[in-house]
């Protein structure tokens, strides 16, 4: 890439051309995200490229879900699109890690109770101890 001398006028018109592009009501989100990835990567490395973005999705792939892995995954690329003129999205190998990951993930069953166990949680639960679990729960 040249090294082109750009005025100051059409360098505010591409940032405020680009400040438009994460959502402002998610902008903090976006930022905070962003902030977490980068002081991850202070512990020693200096730029971003897909072999450190592998290396943090594999660190975070051990406690989150493949669906907050997306959303996190989102957001960087946005973040450094806009920021930092990165563009992650063509990182073939982070994306097929990520869709892996997604691939082999089980979600946990919520437990939910059943109509049966709920009546007889209202009718033989003492009403000194969980009165107002029975309340609530008839409205």
């Amino acid at each position: 890439m040249e090294n082109v001398e750009i005025p100051s006028e059409i360098l505010e018109k591409a940032n405020a051309a680009t400040a438009g592009i994460i959502p402002e009501k998610s902008k903090s989100i976006y930022n905070k995200e962003l902030k977490e990835f980068q002081d991850w990567k202070i512990k020693g490395v200096k730029g971003v490229n897909e072999d450190v973005l592998l290396a943090y999705f594999f660190n975070l792939s051990k406690k989150l879900a493949p669906s907050t892995l997306w959303t996190k995954y989102s957001m960087l690329k946005s973040t450094l699109r806009v920021y930092k003129n990165i563009e992650i999205s063509k990182f073939g190998r982070l994306v097929a890690f990520l869709k892996s990951k997604h691939k082999h993930f089980q979600p946990k069953k919520s437990k939910v109770l059943e109509k049966e166990q709920i009546e007889q949680f209202l009718r033989e639960a003492l009403d000194k101890d969980h009165l107002m679990n029975k309340v609530g729960s008839t409205e």
